[in-house]
């Protein structure tokens, strides 16, 4: 058995590097009782079980915001090929095969906008032209490098008349207008399709729980339950896949016991999607997992944010959380992970209505007045699993013995095993890495993560 092994490590300042190929030894084995206690490994170990299999994962992707959008349409051709090839390509990047997109506008966008004209009851008024100057064009070159590029359209806010508080920050979907909305949003799906543009799965509404100062509207379980059962039928003749809550990760299992309580609603419903904003919670995706095995949990959205503009005072240590999060959610049973904007500017924009609120990073800025390209650690981070765990992979069997040591590990639909090992602390920690009676001896750097591909010889 052979291991390539590949790390980023800010105090190395290692990025995705290549450490080479190692072979794993066979363990030292006697049946003489005596020389096998000097020659038993016991301490410091990582056991890898690939005969125990989990669920399966289906990606990592980000988000094409407006934001993301105008700023990628903004750049020289070479750095837009540069951009999508850093993302995209399994080989040059970092392998995303996903992609996030809102339906109208968000925060990240260049200002508020829907598809209709005000009280349009016939949405007979729907115009698509906006999505086309920037976020469509970037969505058709993404779909050259991953050619099965899976869509999830997350709406913001309906149009401003079909909402209680007539505007598009805050209020609730007024119930005459649940299936106006759905039909609203199904015209979305054809929209994108007759540009060919597939939308693989939609979140009907993006954090669905908290009025926000931007583009938001506010659902109880029960009302998200009343707009499925117009959506669902809404979707009918298209594969569109429905996740539903697409909140913070405290309420999660809640939600989904809520949903899946009902047979009309959860014949509509693939799964739910969570955010990482109230901190870990990893115990709320293996609650869905456990109770509703059948049903999918996606991380639809994460960000860092600071105070500072720009990228951070320290962007290599606010990137350490996408590590310890990534790894979480996986161990937990997460089967799709999104960051959130896949390029802002050196201003963390554009954006409207978040006056006062913390700036936000993404994995690649693009620096329009120095006309460059800066790549936040994080890319590198997650680019540690992007790139290495593929779609189809399956979670397997592993254990560590020191929670210092965050480890997942996943097998390939090629048959090679990826495990990941995060050392988060600020000291040297040294591993035994076992599998099937395979050994590697492995020193884990100071909140370095590494990934080691094992491959069977022959």
């Amino acid at each position: 058995m052979k291991a390539r092994i590949y790390r980023t490590c800010g105090a190395n300042q290692e990025k995705l590097a290549d450490l080479g190929e190692f072979l794993l030894e066979k363990e030292p084995y006697s049946e003489d009782t005596a020389v096998m206690r000097k020659i038993d490994v016991v301490h410091k170990m990582i056991n890898i079980h690939p005969e125990v299999a989990f669920s399966a994962f289906d990606g990592f992707g980000g988000a094409v915001t407006e934001a993301t959008a105008v700023n990628y349409m903004a750049m020289p051709e070479e750095m837009k090929e540069e951009v999508l090839r850093s993302y995209f390509s399994q080989e040059e990047g970092i392998g995303y095969t996903l992609a996030r997109v809102s339906v109208g506008s968000s925060d990240f966008g260049i200002d508020s906008y829907s598809y209709v004209t005000e009280g349009d009851e016939t949405l007979e008024s729907f115009d698509f032209s906006r999505e086309d100057r920037a976020v469509v064009p970037m969505l058709r070159e993404a779909k050259k490098w991953a050619e099965d590029l899976k869509v999830l359209g997350s709406a913001w806010s309906p149009p401003r008349y079909m909402k209680d508080n007539n505007s598009y920050q805050g209020g609730h979907l007024l119930p005459r207008y649940y299936g106006l909305w759905a039909a609203y949003l199904r015209k979305f799906v054809d929209a994108m399709q007759e540009r060919g543009i597939d939308i693989w799965a939609l979140t009907p509404q993006n954090e669905t729980r908290h009025q926000q100062l931007w583009e938001s509207c506010c659902y109880s379980a029960q009302q998200e339950m009343e707009l499925v059962k117009k959506l669902g039928p809404a979707l009918e003749g298209t594969d569109v896949k429905l996740y539903l809550y697409d909140h913070n990760k405290e309420r999660l299992f809640e939600r989904a016991q809520a949903y899946f309580s009902d047979p009309e609603v959860a014949k509509f419903v693939e799964g739910v999607a969570c955010h990482w904003y109230s901190r870990d919670h990893f115990g709320q995706i293996q609650l869905c997992k456990h109770v509703f095995p059948d049903k999918k949990v996606m991380m639809s959205e994460g960000c860092i944010y600071h105070d500072e503009k720009g990228f951070g005072n320290d962007p290599w240590g606010l990137a350490l959380r996408y590590v310890h999060d990534i790894i979480g959610n996986m161990n937990a049973g997460i089967s799709t992970i999104f960051d959130w904007n896949m390029i802002l500017d050196e201003e963390n924009g554009p954006f409207h209505w978040r006056q006062g609120r913390r700036f936000c990073d993404s994995a690649i800025f693009y620096d329009k007045k120095n006309n460059r390209l800066f790549y936040h650690p994080y890319y590198y981070f997650v680019g540690q699993f992007s790139k290495f765990i593929r779609p189809g992979a399956v979670r397997v069997g592993h254990s560590s013995y020191s929670p210092l040591l965050e480890t997942t590990a996943f097998r390939n639909p090629d048959g090679t095993i990826a495990v990941v090992v995060f050392n988060n602390s600020d000291g040297c920690l040294p591993y035994v890495l076992r599998m099937q009676g395979k050994l590697l001896n492995r020193i884990a750097e100071p909140y370095g993560v590494e990934t080691i591909l094992l491959t069977q010889e022959g």
